[in-house]
């Protein structure tokens, strides 16, 4: 048995295991110190739809909503930063990349600064109203354009300094704006309630369906306009799937818990050293990998200064960049740069 097989053999076996240990830290481990059995005891009692008591009820309703936004965080945006690199044939690309996040931060500013929003569900309309509006426009324009990646990103980027230049002026003349505004850039997993998570989870999970779906048509992407052409594959049209779908899966991550980076630029790099170049492994690993990163980052990020807790889309910038400039690192000592 060759190296590679063998590494890809001991992760599909592995990481399911680490997940799980992640997903039980995510419940059992916080700011305040419990009886990892008793809290164990209490979230299987929430599940078979018993009923807790006092402090640790508390804990357990806290906890499970937020454990099931950080694998739903976890595995789409590392979902969407693998399908933007395969889209883009650029493995710096992430799901910022398309002005989604600056978007849905530009429409919370606004909506703070003019209607005077608070609370999660006004901060969630906002925020995915905002995003949303990002994706249809840069899925109108790259379809005009024929959908060329190099379209896609400009139209991106552009959205992201128009953006930033709208945050900054409001900013400047408001100071309430400008504190509410910051509690939400900062990323958080425990903004919402169940029936949030439920209704944006859901369409961050159909969207993840449809990119799984579209895996093999990014590993033809990779081979170029042409030779996906030659095989068969409507390139316009499936650019156009991925691209919307990746825009979608953003908007209700982005609406449900912030702007959080890095996990859409590492995690597919991550894959890649375990399973292989094909995004019909890279994904599937992905859906692994993205809610271990998130779960771990979170679980130290409220147990390193208790009883304050690290907000998640600081612990994750912490956390990714150094494994990012690592990975970095490694790839060209391996090409030889």
């Amino acid at each position: 048995m060759t190296r590679p097989v063998l590494t890809r053999r001991l992760f599909w076996f592995l990481a399911p295991v680490v997940v799980a240990l992640a997903v039980f830290l995510s419940l059992a481990v916080g700011a305040r110190t419990v009886v990892v059995g008793f809290e164990f005891g209490a979230v299987a009692d929430v599940l078979l739809g018993g009923t807790t008591e006092g402090e640790l009820a508390d804990t357990v309703s806290v906890r499970l909503p937020r454990t099931a936004v950080a694998i739903l965080v976890g595995l789409g945006l590392a979902v969407c930063g693998a399908a933007m690199q395969g889209l883009t044939r650029n493995a710096l690309a992430d799901p910022g990349i398309l002005g989604v996040n600056s978007g849905a931060a530009m429409a919370v500013v606004l909506g703070i600064y003019l209607f005077g929003l608070a609370g999660p569900w006004a901060y969630v309309a906002a925020a995915f109203t905002g995003a949303i509006g990002v994706a249809i426009v840069i899925y109108l324009v790259s379809e005009k354009s024929g959908d060329s990646p190099l379209t896609v990103v400009l139209v991106g980027t552009a959205i992201t300094v128009g953006a930033a230049s709208v945050i900054s002026a409001i900013i400047v003349l408001s100071q309430e704006t400008l504190s509410s505004f910051l509690l939400w850039q900062v990323g958080s997993l425990n903004r919402g309630d169940w029936e949030m998570v439920l209704i944006l989870g859901a369409i961050a999970l159909l969207g993840v369906l449809v990119l799984i779906v579209e895996a093999r048509n990014l590993d033809n992407l990779t081979l170029g306009d042409e030779s996906a052409t030659s095989l068969g594959m409507n390139v316009a049209l499936h650019r156009g799937v991925i691209t919307l779908c990746v825009a979608v899966i953003c908007s209700a991550l982005v609406a449900l818990a912030g702007p959080i980076g890095f996990v859409g630029l590492v995690v597919p790099h991550i894959a890649r050293k375990f399973v292989g170049g094909s995004y019909l492994r890279i994904i599937p690993a992905c859906c692994l990998l993205g809610p271990m990163l998130v779960l771990g980052t979170d679980v130290i990020g409220r147990v390193i200064l208790p009883p304050a807790e690290v907000p998640i889309g600081v612990a994750t910038a912490v956390v990714g960049a150094p494994v990012f400039i690592m990975l970095v690192r490694t790839g060209r000592k391996q090409v030889g740069v």
